[in-house]
């Protein structure tokens, strides 16, 4: 995820697809290849057939939240949002808001789904003349579009450019794309998750930074590995632990659901300002969606993204539509865990918090150039995929020493459509340590 993430380069290992028809490592067997690499980013490939329908997965009763929405409009949402005092009221003479976003939280039946929005939400950055202040949350009664409650969000809702001395890497999953030279347009990812309960590691040094340790886990399209140029549409969940205990987390533990456009707009917290939120707890079913308009069946602005995290264990969800963004043409899909850099306004540098694994489940892509248009290729059926592991080395000074060390692990891809990342350690994680 990217509370601001570093931008980093893996120039020593270049993605060489080797055709086969299929391939299965082990962990283990992931993890020694990957011993013999410099840093994270170790390339394979898949390469087998399309998946039979071209109809994407999508959450049980995503259709029904989507189409609920779609009756708000958010022009007169946004219009009422900027007139009302609890919008005014909240900017300073020497501050300026700029629009940014809107977002839905829902509920609904399991059974029948029976959508009912909880809220209508407006977004704007807030800053002054020296820095990010943070993100105004106007929230609208969803029938009547009348705003009733307002906050200040004081996170760091645009990406950082910390960089790290030893090009630590952050990132563990896999990163798909449609055909060898990743030049395939790939306009919707998404997949289901377990949220991974998160604890204060504590055989490691803990959590470095006041006490504090993050983890993401998401989905995103970008046009680089590693979203290396700046470029990346993502949705998911973030957690955050604070103050030490073993296990658990003595001061704090919550769980968020967010969307971001990388040097866009930057993140968005799907929190409401009256408190509504995705009510997400450690062990819940996530599903997240990215999606290019251009893409699925919209044939809108390939400039707009759409964002969907679902948790059906509580039956709510965060929906936000018309994102403008400049990523046109998404050419790679990434399942990620994520170290979380978070140097921001009340986060500063966290650590890796610990987790046991974090299941990936039916991850799927939408290739609009393929030959048959548009082609679904799930994980397991990808044109081609790589994976990244995180593993960290100490840094001293300005330099890099030691062995390095497996922070989270990446299992195979399994039938049907399966994968699994593992936390070994949090040691050498720790932002402060690499650079940030």
């Amino acid at each position: 995820m990217n509370l601001g993430r570093s931008q980093r380069e893996d120039k020593h290992i270049k993605a060489v697809p080797v055709f086969v028809v299929l391939i299965l490592f082990s962990l283990s067997a992931v993890l020694a290849l990957n011993a013999s690499l410099p840093f994270s980013l170790s390339a394979f490939s898949l390469k087998v057939s399309a998946a039979s329908s071209n109809v994407i997965a999508s959450a049980p009763c995503e259709t029904a939240v989507i189409s609920k929405d779609g009756s708000i409009s958010q022009n007169i949402a946004i219009q009422n949002a900027e007139s009302s005092p609890l919008y005014l009221d909240l900017i300073t003479g020497s501050e300026v808001a700029t629009y940014r976003t809107t977002f839905t939280i829902n509920n609904w039946t399991d059974t029948t789904c029976a959508v009912t929005v909880q809220s209508m939400n407006v977004v704007f950055t807030v800053e002054n003349s020296t820095a990010l202040v943070g993100s105004l949350v106007v929230t609208e009664n969803p029938v009547t579009l009348t705003p009733i409650a307002s906050d200040i969000q004081s996170y760091d809702a645009s990406a950082s450019t910390c960089s790290s001395p030893c090009s630590s890497p952050i990132w563990a999953g896999y990163e798909a794309y449609g055909n060898s030279g990743a030049t395939d347009t790939l306009y919707q990812a998404v997949s289901d998750f377990n949220q991974s309960t998160i604890s204060y590691p504590s055989t490691t040094g803990g959590c470095s930074d006041s006490n504090t340790c993050t983890l993401s886990e998401w989905v995103g399209l970008e046009d680089t590995s590693q979203a290396s140029n700046g470029y990346l549409a993502q949705a998911g969940t973030y957690a955050i632990c604070e103050g030490s205990g073993s296990p658990g987390c003595g001061t704090k533990l919550d769980y968020y659901a967010f969307f971001e456009t990388l040097g866009g707009s930057g993140l968005t917290e799907c929190t409401a300002a009256n408190g509504g939120q995705v009510n997400i707890s450690g062990g819940d079913s996530m599903y997240a969606a990215v999606t290019n308009e251009a893409g699925y069946g919209l044939g809108g602005s390939d400039m707009k993204y759409d964002f969907y995290i679902d948790d059906s264990t509580s039956s709510t969800s965060c929906d936000s539509t018309g994102n403008s963004y400049n990523l046109p043409y998404p050419t790679m899909a990434a399942f990620i865990v994520e170290n979380t850099e978070t140097c921001g306004i009340n986060l500063s540098c966290a650590s890796l918090a610990q987790f046991g694994s974090a299941t990936f489940s039916n991850p799927e892509v939408e290739d609009y150039t393929a030959s048959t248009y548009p082609t679904l290729y799930s994980l397991d059926q990808s044109g081609y995929a790589w994976y990244d592991v995180m593993e960290n080395y100490p840094a001293s000074g300005s330099g890099c020493g030691g062995i390095y060390t497996t922070n989270v692990g990446v299992g195979s891809v399994w039938s049907p459509n399966y994968f699994t990342t593992t936390w070994f350690s949090s040691q050498y994680a720790d932002w402060w340590q690499t650079g940030c």
